[in-house]
């Protein structure tokens, strides 16, 4: 018995505190408590990495819904002017004679291939600039900027 809860009580005000204390010890000891601490850590690791997840993707929704009126305007302006502009072309496409409606449209399928390209080269310097960090640095304001670390 001495060995297992380490002598007995002096008296009954002693009691309650050798119980608790008897029974931490034996609580600690337990690979069952071990194991429900170590899951119970899991858990709060799980739960920390699913709301910072959650905050993310709320946020990015937030910003996409806030976001899509504008575009969608935006877009269908875009359209509209598009479509004004093909019914002007299709009306000066039909008004010629077929050799020059025939040489017009060559023209501005050449036309539109050269804004595609010029487009894709504007892409791919964005891309290699975005791909490579910028050879000087960035200071911030203030004293440091100008002369140096501060003392």
């Amino acid at each position: 018995m001495h060995r297992r809860w380490g002598g007995v009580p002096l008296g009954t005000t002693h009691l309650p505190f050798w119980a608790q204390t008897n029974a931490e010890q034996g609580a600690d000891a337990d690979p069952r408590v071990s194991h429900a601490q170590q899951d119970a850590a899991r858990a709060r690791q799980q739960l920390k990495l699913l709301t910072g997840h959650h905050t993310d993707q709320r946020a990015v929704l937030q910003r996409s819904i806030g976001e899509w009126p504008r575009s969608i305007e935006a877009r269908a302006t875009d359209l509209r002017n598009g479509l004004e502009q093909a019914r002007r072309t299709l009306a000066e496409i039909e008004a010629l004679p077929v050799p020059d409606a025939a040489q017009l449209i060559r023209d501005i399928a050449a036309q539109a291939e050269a804004e595609r390209a010029v487009l894709a080269a504007r892409r791919a310097r964005a891309a290699e600039r975005r791909r490579w960090p910028s050879p000087s640095p960035e200071y911030g304001p203030g004293l440091e900027r100008d002369f140096g670390p501060s003392l």
